[in-house]
């Protein structure tokens, strides 16, 4: 990286996209890479002519570069954590590429997590009773009976934030 790559935010410096050692748990690093500043240098350069598209992909390719290099211990392969932060990465690219087919022109990823999900799997297991490992058979009619109840509160309004 050259010094001109870093002009548009002055105070970031290679320390803080070559975290090594220690400075891999430094949250002021972090912080300050992920700014307000830095947002709204992100922002000039969109104004620029250069999208926003390509500054999300060129960005989220960095990280996953950055990620799948890093190498903990004596460590010759990734480790799961890596893995799981680069797959995720994917799944929310091609996630957005398939929302696009419906005319979405953003996704808020503060949104999308597996609590619901994972929710909905207990009631599923909930429901069994002392058999909280379903069939393919079982599921069909759980579903059913949780379709079938009121909706709790927490789920009423979609804009909680």
């Amino acid at each position: 990286m050259s010094k001109s790559d870093l002009k548009i935010s002055p105070k970031l410096s290679d320390l803080h996209l070559t975290v090594k050692g220690a400075g891999s748990q430094k949250l002021k690093l972090a912080a300050q890479l992920f700014s307000h500043k830095n947002a709204s240098a992100i922002k000039h350069l969109v104004n620029l002519g250069i999208t926003e598209k390509e500054v999300q992909d060129n960005l989220l390719s960095e990280i996953k570069e950055v990620i799948g290099n890093i190498r903990v211990g004596n460590n010759k392969s990734r480790l799961p954590f890596q893995e799981g932060v680069i797959m995720g990465i994917n799944a929310i690219s091609m996630l957005y590429e398939d929302l696009k087919e419906y005319n979405f022109k953003y996704l808020l990823t503060c949104r999308i997590n597996q609590d619901p999900l994972e929710r909905f799997f207990s009631n599923i297991r909930a429901i069994s009773g002392l058999h909280d490992h379903p069939t393919h058979h079982g599921v069909p009619v759980q579903i059913e009976i949780l379709s079938a109840r009121k909706k709790p509160s927490h789920c009423r309004s979609i804009n909680k934030y």
